[in-house]
This record gives C-alpha cells, structure tokens and sequence, in this order.
C-alpha cells in the first residue's frame, strides 16, 4: 500500500506543528497526531517490514490494531521496544524506529532467497525434519531457525521506567468511544450513573473525527469533542490511550493504559504504561468496527 499527503483533511493531525522521527535512520516529516503508519504512507513508503517465515515485503495492511504486517523497534537504550504495531506509534519529535527481520536493510534482504524454496517449506515443516539425528540436534539447528524467522529483539539494558497496576470500580464501564459508545455513556451520566469510558485512541470520537455528516445540527466531529466535554463536567472518567484487552468472569475488565508512550522523554513519576483491572456492574462494549484481520493476510509466511 503507498500513498501520500492530502492537502486538507485529517482532523487527528495539527498540521500547524511539524516535526520528524526516524525511520531506518531515514528523516520523516510528520505532524503531531499522526502514526508512524499514517507519515509513512504520506511520505510514499510501502514497505515496512518483511514477513516472518519467508522475508517477503510487507507493507502497511490495517488502520488499528488489527495491522499484522507493520512492526517496528521503538527507541535505543534500555527503553528499546520490539513488535510495536506502526498504526499505534504516535510519533513525537526526535521518535526512532526500525524495521525489524531483515538483514543487511529493508530494501534488500539476504533471507528473501529463502522464498525461493517456498514450495517445500509447509508450514511447520522443521519441527519432524531437524529433530535428529542425535538427540542435542534441534537444540543446534533451533538457534539458526529462530535467526532466521523471528520478529524484533529486546533490550539487554535495564530498564529505566517505572510501572504500576491500578484498579477501579464503576457503576458501567463503556468500551470504546464511537458514536454508540458516548451516546450510551451520555445518557447513563446525565441521569447520575457513574460512567468511566474507555478509548484506544488520543482523541475519543472514533469514525466520528473523520465522518462527514451531522448530529444534533453539528458536525459528528464537533459534536463528539462537545459530548466528551459533558461527560467530564457531569464527573465521567474518559480514558483516553487505554485499550481494554480482556473480559472475565464477574465483570472484570483488564486494560492497559498508555501513559507517557507518546512523550519524547517519560513523565518523572507516572508510570510509562499502567495496566488496569476495572470491576463495574455493567460493561457497555461499543468497540464498532474493531474485529481481527482477516485469517489469509495474518497466516501467509
């Protein structure tokens, strides 16, 4: 997939604050608000990664969290960070990221030639074929399999971060801040029910931010900042950079929040991510069009 910048448009990015981030050391022009998915099609780039098994070119597949292709090194030091999905990496000024599985560049990988014995490696093909013939043989061969089909590598340094859990309880937790999300939200706040909202993104609203119709006489984008102001005047909890990643038994709702990922340099005090077990009495799932990628664009080596 390429692309590139649109003159107009984009109510997620403030075009009137440019900055760069790295990419394998290239220099890319972007815009606060924007993903690294997002600045690297507007800058014309359509391969980002290659794929796990046989090093071919991936490009950028998804807009959210169902991109299985684009997955990039975020940062050097002890806050290095593999497997970072690029549709999730708001970029901030001075931001480095790589691509990862490929070697000696992206552009032109050694491994690819794998792709040409790619009738006889079926999936899964090394786990009978390299098992002896002595018994310490899959331990020998194991390390070149993983070199050569693996994803990124973490840091060896230490960490310099600091992490925290927290727990909350609410009377109705919504999930997702779309137009079903922060209607029901509305309605259950103005009528005194304690609400906290839950959403992936920087700026709640969902599809709203870039749908071109109405609501109550105003634009959905204008009326979804507007809905998110009430909410938190009448004492509701927006949480914005916090994505809920499992239901269980008894209401529980486990999340993680992004605290400082999008800041050049983490907060002092807060925590860099904090994840959050929530126990209301009612969950409210408006998670909308999330689903996951299709099988074929995920399972392909």
């Amino acid at each position: 997939m390429t692309g590139k910048r649109l003159p107009v448009g984009g109510n997620s990015i403030d075009r009137a604050k440019p900055l760069h981030f790295s990419f394998d050391g290239m220099s890319v022009p972007a815009f606060a608000g924007d993903t690294a998915a997002s600045a690297l099609m507007a800058n014309g780039t359509s391969v980002v990664g290659r794929s796990f098994k046989l090093h071919r070119p991936r490009g950028i597949f998804a807009a959210g969290t169902e991109e299985p292709n684009a997955l990039l090194t975020l940062r050097d030091g002890g806050r290095q960070e593999p497997n970072v999905k690029a549709t999730e990496v708001e970029v901030f000024d001075g931001l480095v990221t790589r691509s990862q599985n490929r070697w000696p560049g992206l552009g032109l990988d050694v491994m690819a030639a794998t792709g040409l014995a790619a009738p006889f490696l079926s999936a899964g093909f090394y786990y009978k074929t390299f098992i002896g013939p002595s018994q310490k043989a899959w331990m020998f061969y194991e390390r070149i399999i993983r070199r050569a089909a693996g994803l990124g590598a973490a840091t060896l340094e230490p960490d310099p971060d600091r992490y925290e859990h927290a727990w909350a309880f609410t009377d109705v937790l919504v999930v997702g801040s779309g137009p079903a999300g922060l209607a029901s939200a509305l309605t259950m706040a103005r009528n005194g029910v304690q609400v906290m909202l839950l959403e992936q993104e920087p700026l709640p609203g969902g599809h709203l931010l870039q749908e071109p119709g109405r609501i109550d006489h105003l634009p959905a984008a204008d009326w979804a900042r507007q809905a998110v102001a009430e909410l938190e005047s009448l004492g509701a909890r927006v949480m914005r950079r916090t994505t809920a990643w499992g239901y269980y038994d008894g209401n529980v709702i486990a999340a993680v929040e992004r605290v400082s990922d999008h800041l050049p340099e983490p907060l002092p005090h807060p925590p860099r991510p904090r994840p959050r077990t929530t126990r209301p009495h009612r969950v409210g799932p408006a998670h909308g069009a999330v689903q996951p990628a299709p099988a074929r664009a995920s399972t392909r080596p």
